[in-house]
C-alpha cells in the first residue's frame, strides 16, 4: 500500500478517530463495554425523553422519576445519564439556596 492509498483510506474512515467517536456524553473508559441500546439512551437522557425504547408505561415513569427528580436522581440516576451526583448535588443546594 502507497502512501497516498493510506491518506486516502485514513481520510474515508474519518482520520485519527477513535472506531467510538460518534459515542456522546460516554466516558471514555465505559466506550468499550457500552451497548448499542445504551447508545441510543444517552441522547435520550440528555434530552429528558419520557420514553425510552423497550419501556412500558410504567417502566417509563419510573426511568424519568429516578433520573429526573432533584433528590432521589442524586443516587438513583442511570450510570450514563449526563448530569453526574456531584453535578446534581450543586443544582439541588442552588434550589434550596433560591427557594429561600
Amino acid at each position: 500500500m502507497t502512501s497516498m492509498d493510506k491518506n486516502s483510506a485514513s481520510a474515508s474512515s474519518g482520520g485519527n478517530r477513535s472506531p467510538h467517536h460518534n459515542l456522546k456524553n460516554i466516558p471514555a473508559q465505559w466506550s468499550e463495554r457500552v451497548t448499542p441500546l445504551e447508545r441510543t439512551l444517552v441522547p435520550k437522557f440528555a434530552a429528558r425523553a419520557y420514553h425510552l425504547p423497550g419501556n412500558s408505561l410504567c417502566g417509563d415513569w419510573m426511568q424519568y422519576m429516578l433520573n429526573n427528580h432533584p433528590v432521589i436522581g442524586i443516587c438513583c440516576h442511570h450510570r450514563l445519564h449526563p448530569l453526574k451526583t456531584r453535578q446534581r448535588s450543586v443544582i439541588l443546594l442552588g434550589s434550596f439556596a433560591f427557594g429561600v
